[in-house]
């Protein structure tokens, strides 16, 4: 089975889950990055914040609705969950990285390498 119709079926499984029940958090999280994968990152969005409303203090998922934001391109959007997934959890290193890579993107490259920094003391931390 070729993997595109591999993630079609999957899909399919994911959305008959939710149809069943939909408040599963964690098919709304997999059905979200199966879209993500084929580039329909709205579909993406709209799936993961579904996820991040039932659970609006997991770090994790506000992480990964900030990852779709910046594959769509809508950079603010990223940011913005990539702050609020540090607020969740302090410590999230990716979180760092991804904020200093969209002030990169975005030509702010002081808060960038704000960022850079903040990140490399969580990398190196004793």
């Amino acid at each position: 089975m070729k993997s595109e119709e591999k993630t079609g079926s999957s899909i399919v499984k994911y959305e008959e889950i939710l149809k069943r029940d939909p408040d599963d958090k964690d098919a709304l999280m997999k059905l979200g990055c199966l879209y993500h994968k084929q580039f329909h990152f709205e579909k993406a969005i709209e799936n993961k914040l579904k996820a991040a409303s039932i659970s609006p203090n997991d770090a994790e998922v506000i992480f990964s609705v900030g990852c779709s934001y910046c594959a769509k391109g809508d950079f603010p959007a990223a940011i913005k969950c990539y702050t609020k997934a540090l607020e969740l959890k302090p410590d999230y290193l990716e979180a760092c990285e991804a904020l200093a890579e969209q002030y990169q993107i975005i030509g702010q490259q002081v808060k960038a390498e704000d960022w850079i920094y903040k990140a490399g003391k969580l990398k190196y931390r004793e």
